[in-house]
């Protein structure tokens, strides 16, 4: 019979470590899965998180889903006082797949920059000409996102493609990032989809070019 233990952890409230632990043999053969609750799966990324435990912590990160379960885990995180190299390469790539979630968790694009410069290890690279595929509508309210890649295609397929389907199509947007403006740089999973996406500070920005605009679908 296949069978394993598990340890489980009991993590009180106040996000500090487990005060209590216990071991359970399971019969792993009879489940695909193990249903887990939004709740408990915040309490065990915190606690990996907070424990810097990143083993399980690529485990559990991916299981949140619910906006302010994510928004907690961002803001926990922005308070350590030492992210280990691999948990901040691991928010990175959280961030390549889901930032589009988590800057609508946040609702506020002055709260979230500051969670991102706390997050990821600093820009220090020179300054870029960068480029963007912008909702039209977002961008005629000085609302322009955090991601931009050196490529100009890549940009262009956001532009013509993802944004097109929203209110007013898209824009093809461009510009020139001093290092100041650069949070982060790009990291190993946005380079392997081949985007190379930087993270800036929006506010950061100026002189920002329209290239193209792309009608709405």
């Amino acid at each position: 019979m296949n069978k394993k233990i598990i340890n489980i952890n009991f993590v009180s409230t106040s996000y500090n470590n487990p005060k209590h632990s216990m071991q359970l043999e399971i019969n792993v053969s009879k489940y695909k899965c193990i249903p887990i609750s939004e709740n408990n799966a915040l309490l065990f990324t915190i606690n990996a998180l907070t424990s810097n435990d990143f083993d399980h912590l690529k485990t559990t990160l991916t299981t949140i889903k619910c906006k302010k379960s994510l928004k907690k885990i961002w803001k926990i995180a922005a308070k350590q006082k030492s992210l280990n190299k691999d948990i901040q390469e691991l928010f990175r790539s959280e961030w390549t797949v889901r930032s589009h979630q988590i800057r609508n968790a946040f609702n506020n694009d002055k709260e979230l920059v500051k969670i991102l410069y706390k997050i990821f290890p600093a820009y220090t690279g020179a300054g870029i000409t960068l480029w963007r595929g912008e909702q039209l509508c977002r961008f005629k309210k000085n609302r322009v996102g955090f991601n931009w890649t050196p490529k100009e295609e890549v940009a262009k397929r956001f532009a013509s493609g993802l944004c097109s389907y929203y209110k007013e199509g898209g824009v093809l947007l461009k510009v020139y990032a001093e290092p100041q403006a650069i949070i982060t740089g790009s990291c190993p999973h946005s380079e392997y989809l081949g985007e190379h996406e930087l993270i800036v500070n929006p506010f950061k920005l100026s002189k920002i070019t329209e290239i193209k605009h792309f009608n709405s679908r």
